[in-house]
């Protein structure tokens, strides 16, 4: 009987092989791995803002024309979540800027449908 590590595979040299070296996503060259514990905790944040101030505290201020999101705001979330889940920066200096970008993609999901439901 044939052994699995005997075996080819068309995914790399052996079946018993986990994980490829090209698609290790512990791997630097990976861009798009984002914390999931942070992000939620961002989330979370986020809502609670959103509750008690409403999505108006994320505008800028004065500003004529479309709205625009207040990038300080943002971070603000961002880093009242990283204080939450200790030791993010540590493991990855990209977490934060990470998360800001999800924070700021669900702003810009709510916006667009506090718009919609406004008849912008």
């Amino acid at each position: 009987m044939e052994s699995v590590r005997d075996r080819k595979s068309s995914f790399g040299p052996a079946v018993g092989k986990w994980i490829d070296g090209s698609i290790d996503p512990r791997d630097r060259l990976v861009p798009n791995i984002v914390d999931l514990t942070l992000c939620a905790e961002a989330k979370r944040a986020l809502r609670r803002v959103l509750e008690q101030r409403g999505i108006g505290f994320f505008l800028k201020k004065g500003h004529r024309g479309p709205a625009r999101l207040d990038p300080r705001r943002i971070a603000w979330v961002v880093n009242a979540a990283a204080r939450k889940s200790a030791g993010v920066a540590r493991r990855d200096p990209n977490a934060l800027t990470r998360t800001r970008r999800v924070v700021r993609r669900e702003l810009i999901r709510r916006l667009a449908e506090t718009m919609v439901a406004a008849g912008i």
